[in-house]
């Protein structure tokens, strides 16, 4: 299949649907991904468009895994693109992509790299606030889970005091009060963190729109 055919026949997809983008490169996977992107402008042009779309395609269908491998794909493509250094901070695909895959390394737990994808979002576009709620909630996720688990461990700590504090021989007793402290602390620390770090981030939301 030559790329106008290639071309044509994805022209009579609807873009619009997800399962037809995600249908269509199914069929043709062998073909597009065998497209030499260093060809000629053309080529890359056709790449970069139909990968874009399906990448876009997968993880709005809630497809994050499998997702994530062409979301990276398709970012390179893009900035391998001639009229990239000119329209980085204009493409609204360039960006859509980015946040679905800062999404899908949040959604699959890959938590450092959804920081790093949410990092760069913010550089590329300082003003938008909903990459700064993005990243609040990316960047709490851990200290949160944390916080779970202290909550948790004092409230046991505070059950077990109140039944058995008493029985505790004086050594216990220390080493049992400086162990409820410590656990208060780190969790009043971290919950301080949390408190800062929402501050610094605005609470709107926002998700950029791939334009297909």
């Amino acid at each position: 299949m030559t790329l106008e055919q290639l071309n044509i026949k994805y022209s009579l997809v609807d873009r619009q649907k997800h399962f037809e983008i995600i249908d269509f490169f199914d069929a043709n996977s062998l073909i597009i991904q065998n497209l030499d992107e260093n060809k000629d402008t053309d080529t890359l042009t056709t790449k970069m468009c139909i990968l874009s779309d399906f990448a876009y395609a997968l993880a709005q269908s809630g497809q994050s895994t499998k997702a994530i491998p062409f979301l990276k794909d398709s970012i390179k493509l893009q900035e391998q693109h001639p009229t990239f250094i000119d329209n980085k901070n204009k493409s609204k695909n360039y960006e859509s992509l980015l946040f679905e895959l800062g999404r899908a390394f949040h959604q699959t737990k890959n938590i450092d790299d959804s920081i790093m994808v949410f990092e760069r979002l913010i550089h590329l576009a300082p003003d938008n606030e909903g990459y700064k709620t993005w990243i609040l909630g990316t960047r709490n996720h851990k200290r949160n889970r944390i916080i779970r688990f202290l909550y948790l461990s004092f409230t046991i700590w505070l059950f077990i005091g109140v039944l058995f504090l008493k029985q505790f021989p004086s050594p216990i007793d220390l080493i049992y009060k400086l162990l409820g402290l410590t656990l208060f602390a780190v969790w009043t620390a971290l919950e301080i963190i949390n408190f800062l770090t929402k501050r610094k981030y605005a609470r709107k939301n926002y998700a950029p729109q791939h334009k297909i």
